[in-house]
């Protein structure tokens, strides 16, 4: 029912390589998020019991630490990342109680957390309206919740789908042997696996995911519409240019309602992707689709184009205006090339 070997095999095999340095870098940009949205993470985080769902290598529960939480607590369905997360809190002389369960079926009382951190799970876990479902049902009554999840449409998730079929056939262990060759860190190791080879990876509308917050008991939603230069919130933001950013990154702050009624209606909606036919992008389809199939390509070589065209597009979604033509030029030299 859950997949815990992917998560192993995509999170944990590439989480466990983080050092204390890399952590704290890892960790910036929550820091940045919150400045950004005018969060008090201080303030926020003060003395609460909170659980970091789906914890990965820990930062989340780090970070809370930081910010003078009063207890963590971490859950992941992989034990490599249950491990890996203690292990980095340890590094920052704190301590923390762990939960080894999916997040559709956690062994945690109800209403036990003040806050719960969910950054970027519930779109990967084996049925999203469970998991969000069961984050509802283990935070206290007018507890906060951080919820992270994927924003259907857009250039990135055009380009990202396009990989993933183009690397559907080779495993995860390959790909990690073949970017570390190509000398990738590995802050670009966890980002490719986490796109490219991840089982689940649905992207939501932002109206239909408040819309299954609300139904769940959540209220007082914040949406996060600012971030870091490359986020495609942050772009969104700016440019109001969603043939490129489409919904952008959605990222939540909520409450639980403590005065909740009982709804019957179903969340079903979030348990497959929001993606719908990019008309506007087809320029872009038609140039990803000449380059991922041509014929008798090497392993090696697949990956090292996958790898060239994501780095570009981080690089080019970095900068204060995206050029469209400049990236679409630079697939075709990457076509002609290979």
């Amino acid at each position: 029912m859950f997949n815990k070997k992917n998560s192993d095999r995509v999170f944990g095999d590439t989480f466990k390589r983080y050092s204390k340095k890399e952590m704290i870098e890892f960790i910036e940009p929550f820091k940045i998020r919150f400045k950004k949205n005018n969060i008090n993470s201080k303030k926020l985080f003060k003395k609460k019991n909170c659980l970091d769902l789906g914890c990965g290598n820990g930062r989340g529960g780090v970070f809370m630490s930081m910010n003078n939480a009063k207890d963590i607590t971490f859950s992941d369905i992989s034990k490599i990342n249950i491990n890996k997360s203690k292990a980095v809190i340890k590094m920052f002389g704190k301590k923390a109680t762990v939960d080894n369960s999916p997040c559709e079926k956690l062994n945690i009382k109800n209403s036990v957390y003040d806050f719960i951190w969910c950054n970027g799970v519930i779109m990967h876990t084996e049925y999203p309206s469970k998991a969000l479902k069961e984050l509802h049902r283990v935070l206290k009554p007018g507890g906060q919740s951080w919820i992270y999840v994927y924003g259907c449409g857009g250039l990135w998730w055009l380009t990202i789908n396009a990989i993933r079929k183009f690397l559907k056939n080779i495993s995860a262990a390959r790909t990690i042997k073949e970017l570390l060759k190509l000398k990738y860190s590995n802050r670009y190791l966890a980002e490719y696996l986490d796109d490219w080879k991840v089982k689940n990876l649905r992207k939501y509308d932002n109206k239909l995911f408040i819309k299954a917050l609300k139904i769940t008991g959540f209220e007082k939603i914040k949406k996060m519409d600012r971030g870091l230069d490359y986020d495609t919130s942050e772009k969104l933001y700016m440019t109001k240019n969603k043939k490129i950013y489409g919904n952008g990154d959605l990222r939540y702050l909520v409450t639980k309602s403590k005065k909740r009624k009982e709804n019957k209606k179903s969340i079903k909606f979030l348990d497959s992707s929001h993606e719908k036919k990019e008309l506007k992008l087809k320029k872009f389809q038609n140039i990803l689709n000449l380059i991922f199939y041509k014929k008798n390509r090497l392993i090696k070589e697949k990956i090292k184009i996958a790898a060239k065209i994501q780095f570009e597009l981080r690089r080019a979604t970095n900068k204060k205006i995206f050029r469209e033509e400049d990236f679409y030029n630079f697939l075709c030299n990457i076509n002609s090339s290979y």
